[in-house]
């Protein structure tokens, strides 16, 4: 067999490479219009408490030229701040590996993770969760509950905290 130079296109020979070429650009056709048309919001699962209202209502400013974002809250988030509270949502884990089951610290968010190709929401659609003991790792909806506290922590882009949280049974 003499070697191809790399000039030389590439021509399968017999019936399966044909075939697999002829798959694959099908695929190839098909991708384009498929993967320009994005899924909507509302298709998207997440949860429908309505704290997550409440939260939305921070205003976010974004500095380009510092690269930081800030928050504007409104009343009523303000006068959250220091309280307990108990808000639903999906797990993003921060930190470890793949084979991590229980983690400390996290981000909770409205949206759910089940979507690679789906923006994650906006910074006032998630919260810094620190718990006491590691909790069990899951893509369902979570139940919890903590101390609520603002920080304007540009850097991060993350505005809410949930502090010595734990899940609600």
């Amino acid at each position: 067999m003499t070697a191809r130079r790399l000039s030389q296109p590439f021509r399968p020979r017999g019936r399966l490479p044909r075939l697999s070429m002829a798959l694959a650009a099908l695929a190839l056709s098909v991708l384009p219009a498929t993967a320009a048309i994005p899924p909507s919001p509302r298709d998207i699962p997440q949860s429908n408490d309505p704290l997550w209202g409440a939260l939305r209502k921070t205003q976010i400013k974004v500095d380009f030229d510092k690269g930081v974002f800030t928050a504007a809250f409104p009343a009523d988030v303000k006068a959250m701040a220091g309280r307990r509270m108990t808000i639903t949502g999906y797990m993003l884990p921060l930190e470890g590996s793949l084979g991590m089951k229980r983690m400390d610290h996290f981000i909770l968010s409205r949206y759910s993770p089940s979507c690679p190709f789906c923006p994650p929401g906006d910074p006032n659609e998630h919260i810094e969760i620190f718990t006491a003991k590691p909790q069990a790792l899951t893509i369902n909806l979570v139940q919890v509950s903590g101390k609520f506290v603002l920080q304007n922590d540009g850097i991060q882009g993350l505005f809410f905290v949930l502090d010595d949280a734990q899940f609600a049974k």
